[in-house]
């Protein structure tokens, strides 16, 4: 017996290959089905499994030299040829299929046997008979005849492929128009509904015309329609007995067709123009965006009303619409008189929402259809492979509800004619609904509208998708997204519900986005708050998709969290009124591949049924299995007959013409992909097998059985063929996943790898030895720099951020002047009221009236798209004017102290808040005596883990310029994270540093050269390095600095492909997929406060400090200009003052986060020329606090990076020149 291994399937031992018949090397395309038994020969798809052979076969149709040149092992292929050592993973996401259609275009209405309304100026063929003389040859197919048993039948079909793969059809008669004719064929569609709607362009045409004459190609009085010699037939009684068949669903509008849920010609054209009358969704919306605006103002007042945004929504509709028609009427122009406003507002007043209105508006959840599924089998909306015809087959074989494919809220209100047919519905589906996805209310509710006007009566529910794993679905905020945004969540559900009326609403949920699982806190709210109808759960993450097995403990948890919120619910004194709730079914999905673990989920986890997806993608008849309690040992032939159904519903569904018929050969090999991991059970060794186990390459117990079990997608083209002809030249079928190959084990490559991962375990081992930084992201200190997209504003107005910022720090600055000037000064509080001739004491922010000074605002004005500006110096000692300005006005400082070279002339720079002590001049100047500072507040306290005997250190570095052309600068680069891995000196010594800073600039500066070539002045030649290069260069290298190192903190700098506006935001994670994985690298923004070592930090890029020194008329190449100016900033209780005047900033509404809310242990800008360091004191209650103040020098030009012992806070700096 053979030991059963995780992962593998255990076949008996006459299953599997020998290794012999493998080297055989025989075809199974190259034989017929009733020869293949007779060979030694193996299948294509087992040559195709084989690990010692390449594969690169998807599905094209090549020569037969070329198949068997293919089909060779590895060691007979050519040296020059070698395998590829690529191995294919993930989805093949960029898949065509090419549209396949006659080689001469006719008319449809000529094609249907209708007279054409175009008559000569149809831009399609009328000549029927060069049509006929064109077309490919009839498709062989066979109708069942009652009278045959299920054995009888099954022969049939497989005589039938049999014949399709050994032989040809012979043409019947030598007439070039008839010559495609095969009279004994026959059509689906009339065979069952007696009339085909593809007429003359059917691909069973013989199945249903008559032969009159020859054509008017070999007799001149040819009879039948247009000179073919043949008429089309109906059968009336077959037509009439259709008509009267019995049907679930009624169906007024094609009852010639058994499908329902059509889009009318009329909605689907106003849908397309944005011209559709939605008579809900501007209510629900309204109503929507009031309960958010409320929920916004309760939260800021720290009173939240539980009762906003949850029960069934209460929406006035006849008042929302008198709403808005009386705003539609409001005067404007020249018929806004003051009068007419009035009478305006007036109307305003006397309109009245009324509470009873809203009642018999209002869908109350007992009026809701409710959904009373109890043990009912559930076939999930499969993407691509859930279409219709392969619903129809889940339905023959027992499964109860089905879910249309995915369909996007936008496609839906577009009109797009590709998502509505996802809402088609087969008359035989008992219960049927639709899926959405979307992100936000304003795409899904009026979706849920317009589904409900057009398709409503044919849905029995509606579902939301939040649960799809795709990076295209997740990176727009819909599917599962929607997990970490459960208000959101809630708003859809409750606004969707109330536009769908009556049809329930239901949810299909993962267990999180991530390895936490959150989605029972959804549960908590689904039905008591929102009103679900029912809820499905997948028991696996985003982050898992499809590995691992799905937790159906938590799936039992999550059950039991919605059935004790009703029960809650119920005995709540607030709903005593209200009529008992409820729980609303509960369905799991994951792993379902038998009815025993369907049953023993059902035992454990208390849920009311299960959702089946890949269990029913790779075994159909799952649902047979469940409802009889039996593992079915099906046929190859039952199999076979599996893949005729399809065929037949696929034309019924598609059409019979030829585009029809490659369409359902397009999904007929999308179902064969996953029907072919079906391994039978007769060969098995042990039963039962799990879903992911794999067998080896196998034969089955006959050729049919070995072929529907090849994983080649030729094989599903050829299979295909039997029962839908040949498939064109041009046609070819990618399959969705691509096939594992084995991969690449040279000698060669078997050494680079084991040095690779002797390097990866070096760095692991580094790492487990390395002292802990305990990281600390200080949300309250860093939360201000952060500006989510939604709340950035590109306005012109600057003056709430200077209101702001001289409101905070006017109460500091006089705390601190109080104290310097001991309160013999008097305090003027506005500039324009200062006495004349008396000294006095007055706060405001310095304005500096510099001649060189650019006017940022203008620029953002005339919204010039401009570089960061590189201006040496604003400041002209001949020209400048300073003064001090509040809410009041403006007063000019002058006096020796503060012009240039003055010892207070580099305190006064623009944006800071200061206090001045002075005396009005005559001239109604204020002449400065001194200056008082607010100076930084008090320090932060941090909890510390506790202290280990061997020092802490971290590691800044700015300006690496990754990119650069400098081969020098890749070599630095080298040395860096070999010394911060133990790889160069001592491994000690790099255990002991924990963390690195990477203090912006990380990238290279693109770079303009004029270009001599062109004429004309300003003409350029651009020598941009393409960014996303730039991050393909960074990111590995950050990768290996995340394996070995406890944290890597990453700032944006003013150089690298970032907005110049401050703070300038987080590096998105995604730009940096292989260093994204790891945990431990934290993109921040710049400026960012965080925490290592129980030390607070504050850092920055440089450019609040390079904008500053701007400022400075003193020669700047002195060590102490850029030190004196950072402390500066420290004195101020301002990271970057000029911001926004010189330095570009968001204009902030209510708040500015440059303001200081703490004194820093640590005071870290980089980017700049040397390294310098100094240690500013300040005094708080009696007690004192040293700030490290440290100027980190760029790397690319010095190859320096600064090491700062966290304990006694002392920086070195490390050269690593080679």
């Amino acid at each position: 017996m053979t030991t059963y291994r995780p992962g593998t399937a255990p076949i008996k031992s006459a299953g599997p290959l020998r290794e012999e018949e493998r080297e055989a090397g025989v075809d199974i395309r190259d034989t017929s089905l009733s020869t293949v038994d007779k060979t030694l020969g193996v299948s294509h798809e087992a040559v195709q499994a084989d690990p010692s052979v390449t594969n690169d076969t998807q599905g094209q149709r090549v020569s037969e030299n070329e198949q068997r040149a293919k089909a060779l092992p590895e060691s007979k292929l050519p040296a020059s040829e070698p395998p590829s050592k690529k191995r294919a993973r993930g989805q093949n996401k960029g898949r065509t299929f090419t549209r396949t259609d006659d080689a001469v275009a006719i008319c449809s209405q000529i094609a249907r046997g209708l007279p054409c309304k175009f008559g000569e100026s149809c831009r399609f063929g009328h000549d029927l008979c060069a049509y006929l003389s064109q077309k490919g040859r009839d498709i062989p197919r066979i109708s069942p005849n009652p009278q045959q048993t299920r054995e009888d039948w099954l022969n049939a079909v497989y005589n039938l492929a049999e014949k399709a793969e050994v032989s040809v059809p012979q043409q019947s008669v030598n007439d070039p128009v008839q010559k495609s004719l095969d009279f004994s064929t026959s059509c689906p569609f009339f065979a069952e509904r007696g009339e085909c709607p593809a007429g003359w362009k059917c691909r069973f045409l013989g199945g249903h015309v008559t032969r009159d004459s020859g054509s008017q190609a070999v007799q001149s009085d040819a009879l039948g329609e247009r000179g073919t010699g043949l008429q089309l037939e109906k059968d009336e009684s077959r037509m009439a007995a259709w008509l009267e068949r019995s049907r679930s669903v009624p169906n007024q509008e094609h009852p010639e067709c058994d499908e329902v849920n059509w889009l009318s010609p009329e909605a689907a054209r106003l849908l397309r123009s944005s011209k559709y009358p939605y008579q809900k969704t501007p209510a629900i919306l309204a109503h929507l965006q009031e309960e958010t605006r409320k929920m916004d103002t309760s939260s800021h007042q720290q009173s939240t009303d539980r009762r906003i945004g949850t029960g069934p929504m209460r929406v006035d509709y006849a008042y929302e619409a008198a709403l808005a028609a009386l705003q539609a009427k409001a005067p404007r122009g020249a018929a806004a008189t003051e009068d007419a406003l009035e009478e305006h507002a007036n109307a305003l007043r006397n309109l009245r929402s009324s509470d009873s209105a809203a009642d018999l508006a209002l869908i109350k959840p007992a009026e809701k259809r409710r959904l009373n599924w109890r043990g009912e089998l559930y076939l999930a909306p499969l993407t691509t492979t859930g279409n219709l015809p392969y619903r129809r087959i889940c339905s023959n074989f027992g499964s109860d509800i089905h879910c249309g494919e995915m369909g996007l809220a936008e496609s839906f209100t577009s009109g797009h004619a590709s998502e509505w047919s996802l809402t088609r519905r087969w008359e035989g589906e008992r219960i049927f609904g639709t899926q959405v996805c979307g992100s936000k209310p304003e795409y899904l509710v009026p979706a849920a509208e317009a589904l409900a006007k057009e398709v409503g009566s044919g849905l029995d529910f509606v579902d939301v998708n939040c649960g799809c794993p795709i990076d295209l679905v997740f990176n727009k905020g819909a599917g599962s997204a929607l997990l970490d945004h459960a208000n959101k969540l809630g708003r859809i559900v409750r606004g969707m519900s109330e536009a769908l009326g009556e049809i329930p609403l239901t949810i299909k949920l993962r267990t999180g986005t991530s390895s936490k699982q959150t989605t029972h806190k959804i549960f908590a709210r689904a039905q008591t708050e929102w009103g679900v109808g029912a809820i499905t759960l997948h028991g696996r993450s985003r982050k898992q998709r499809y590995k691992n097995d799905a937790d159906w403990s938590y799936i039992g948890t999550c059950a039991r969290t919605l059935r004790e919120s009703v029960q809650n619910w119920n005995e709540s004194a607030r709903t005593a009124d209200e009529p008992e709730m409820i729980p609303v079914p509960i369905y799991g999905n994951g792993d379902v591949y038998g009815y025993r673990d369907y049953y023993e989920h059902m035992e454990h986890t208390g849920v009311d049924g299960q959702m089946i997806a890949r269990g029913a993608l790779i075994k159909p008849w799952i649902f047979t299995e469940i409802k009889e309690r039996r593992d079915w040992d099906i046929s190859a032939r039952e199999r076979l007959d599996i893949v005729r159904q399809f065929a037949d519903y696929g034309l019924t569904h598609w059409g019979a013409d030829t585009q029809g018929v490659n369409t359902t050969r397009r999904f007929l090999c999308e179902m064969l992909s996953f029907t072919h991991r079906y391994i039978p059970l007769g060969i098995l060794e042990q039963t039962p097998v799990r879903m992911n186990d794999r067998p080896p390459p196998f034969m089955g117990r006959d050729s049919l059985e070995t072929l529907l079990s090849s994983p080649s997608s030729q094989d599903w083209v050829r299979i295909s063929e039997m029962f839908l002809g040949k498939a064109p030249d041009n046609w070819s079928f990618l399959r969705m996943y691509p096939l594992l190959t084995q991969p690449n084990t040279s000698p060669t490559r078997l050494r680079n790898l084991t040095k690779r991962l002797n390097h990866v375990s070096n760095k692991v081992a580094m790492k487990e030895e390395r002292v802990a930084g305990d990281y600390d992201a200080l949300e309250e200190l860093s939360g201000p720099f952060r500006v989510p997209a939604a709340e950035r504003s590109y306005g012109r107005q600057f003056a709430q951020v200077y209101d702001y910022r001289l409101a905070v720090l006017r109460r500091r600055v006089l705390a601190a002047a109080t104290r310097k000037f001991e309160g013999k000064v008097p305090y003027v509080e506005r500039v324009l009221d200062i006495p004349p001739k008396q000294l006095c004491f007055v706060i405001g922010t310095v304005y500096a009236s510099m001649r060189l000074k650019p006017d940022v605002l203008q620029e953002i004005a005339h919204e010039q798209s401009i570089a960061a500006q590189s201006v040496p110096t604003y400041a002209d000692p001949g020209h400048d004017e300073i003064f001090i300005e509040d809410q009041s006005g403006r007063v000019r400082l002058v006096g020796e102290k503060i012009q240039a070279g003055g010892p207070l002339a580099n305190l006064c720079v623009t944006g800071a808040v200061i206090g001045v002590f002075g005396a009005e001049t005559p001239d109604g100047d204020l002449e400065v005596a001194d200056l008082a500072f607010s100076g930084p507040p008090p320090p932060r306290s941090i909890a510390k883990s506790e202290s280990k005997n061997r020092d802490e250190y971290i590691v800044f570095a700015s300006g690496l310029g990754m990119g650069s052309q400098d081969p020098k600068l890749d070599l630095s680069y080298d040395l860096l994270l070999e010394w911060l891995s133990g790889e160069l000196g001592r491994r000690s010594d790099a255990a002991c540093i924990s963390s690195i800073v990477l203090a912006g600039d990380s990238l290279e500066r693109s770079t303009w050269e004029p270009n001599e070539k062109s004429s004309g002045t300003g003409s350029r030649r651009s020598t941009e390095t393409n960014p996303s290069a730039l991050f393909s260069m960074l990111d590995p290298w950050l990768a290996e600095l995340c394996a070995t190192m406890d944290s890597v903190v990453l700032l944006p700098g003013a150089l690298d492909p970032s907005s110049a506006t401050i703070p300038q935001q987080p590096f998105q994670r995604g730009l940096l997929p292989r260093a994204a994985k790891w945990p431990n690298l934290h993109c921040v923004t710049n400026p960012s406060w965080f925490a290592l070592h129980g030390k607070t930090i504050l850092s920055t890029s440089g450019q609040n400090l390079d904008d500053l020194l701007k400022y400075v008329v003193e020669d700047k190449s002195t060590e102490s200009a850029a030190l004196s100016m950072a402390v500066n900033t420290l004195m101020w209780s301002h990271v970057a003052p000029t911001s926004p005047d010189t330095l570009w900033s968001y204009p902030f509404k209510s708040t500015d986060p440059f303001v200081l809310r703490a004194a820093p242990d640590l005071y870290v800008i980089g980017n700049q020329e040397r390294f310098q360091t100094t240690t500013f004191e300040t005094q708080h209650n009696d007690q004192s606090h040293a700030v490290r103040v440290v100027l980190v020098p760029s790397f690319k030009h010095t190859q320096e990076v600064v090491l700062i012992n966290m304990k006694t806070l002392e920086p070195h700096v490390v050269a690593l020149q080679t």
